[in-house]
């Protein structure tokens, strides 16, 4: 799939142009003993591009790696999706590649809201996989640069570029998994929701890797910035990292490059405040002593983030209630009050401070009548 820059050529003319040059000559050797191994070029062209920008002091590696950061920059996206799918094709869920491949290739050729929703629905087997997860979440981001007025690029594929598993299925066959996984999924005991499943569209790798592949003669920003990757790549969430990004990178803010990427992330950050604060903090407790916390909440936090309903925001602040000792808890307890796209609704045991937003209240006079110990009645207007 997207053979249209290949790595392998690159290589070639490097080792042809640059001979003389013992760090491309070992550069050049070293991807290509890896794509020789089996490493699909679609892993490589992040760590290609990093590691040439280090050595690049020829007219031909200049103009190839010119060449291939234009190449990466404009086909970002399909690049990410095609990684996924040849991930896939060498996992243990190798039958969904050919199930899928059709519609991956519509949907890359031509991007829009038909091919788009074509693809949601091949996929929507197959949710609970990693690489299916990473293509859906590439596919939700590139919807929401569309609505942001980005025009998407399209390349033109046949199917034939799509990476194929060791083994195709045949349509029985494919069918019969099929059927095994859907007989599973109505048997499954529903599986809770995790932090992991809120989408926070930060997209901080994004950015720092465009910054990087516009700026990689910038020694000082290059090695600031690939701490941040480093990072990432450790595991570290980008909700929890994003802010000291912001920060740090102040320092190039002069820079075009820089000033349009952190523009963009501050955008999307605003856009998704709530869930990448939730996300932040949930985060953050883990690694501080209120991390027992966390297997208690979580799943009630990230239901509520990504399904905002009055009913799921009751049962996140009942639970929350149990905690409000704790800081960090009492932060997300803020956030969620404080939420005002859910529609004005008041339930027992919100703050009378936050309920007086939704209601009238006037002040009466009540004579009490004491019964017996905790037991008291009330006479409103003549009535108990």
């Amino acid at each position: 799939m997207l053979q249209t820059v290949s790595l392998k050529s690159v290589i070639g003319r490097l080792m042809e142009s640059d001979a003389d040059s013992i760090a491309i000559s070992d550069f050049c050797k070293t991807y290509a003993a890896k794509i020789d191994s089996g490493v699909s070029e679609f892993e490589l062209y992040e760590s290609f591009v990093v590691e040439l920008s280090k050595i690049a002091n020829t007219s031909t590696s200049k103009t190839e790696l010119n060449n291939l950061n234009n190449y990466i920059k404009e086909n970002a996206s399909t690049i990410k999706i095609a990684r996924s799918v040849s991930r896939l094709a060498e996992s243990s869920a190798k039958f969904v590649a050919p199930v899928i491949e059709s519609a991956v290739v519509d949907y890359v050729s031509n991007k829009n809201a038909e091919t788009r929703k074509d693809l949601r629905i091949a996929l929507s087997l197959f949710e609970s996989d990693m690489n299916v997860k990473d293509i859906l979440e590439e596919v939700n981001f590139e919807e929401y640069q569309e609505r942001d007025g980005k025009v998407l690029v399209s390349v033109p594929l046949q199917e034939a570029y799509v990476v194929k598993p060791a083994k195709m299925y045949t349509e029985d066959e494919v069918q019969a998994i099929i059927e095994n996984r859907l007989s599973e999924s109505a048997n499954a005991v529903p599986v809770k929701k995790t932090m992991e499943d809120v989408e926070c569209h930060i997209n901080l790798h994004g950015t720092v890797t465009k910054i990087i592949n516009e700026n990689y003669k910038n020694e000082k920003l290059r090695i600031f910035c690939e701490k941040f990757i480093n990072a990432m790549n450790a595991g570290k969430s980008e909700a929890v990292l994003y802010e000291s990004f912001i920060s740090g990178i102040s320092n190039w803010n002069y820079l075009n490059a820089v000033d349009t990427e952190v523009s963009a992330l501050k955008d999307r950050v605003s856009k998704y405040k709530q869930e990448i604060d939730l996300k932040r903090i949930t985060e953050t407790m883990k690694q501080t002593s209120s991390y027992y916390i966390v297997p208690l909440i979580e799943d009630l936090v990230a239901e509520y983030a990504i399904n905002k309903t009055p009913n799921n925001r009751v049962h996140l602040i009942q639970r929350l209630r149990s905690f409000e000792y704790d800081p960090f808890v009492r932060d997300i307890i803020n956030i969620v009050n404080k939420d005002e796209s859910i529609p004005n609704t008041v339930f027992l045991g919100e703050s009378i401070e936050n309920a007086n937003k939704y209601v009238h209240t006037e002040q009466i006079f009540s004579p009490v009548k004491y019964i017996k110990e905790g037991e008291v009645i009330f006479n409103v207007r003549g009535t108990y």
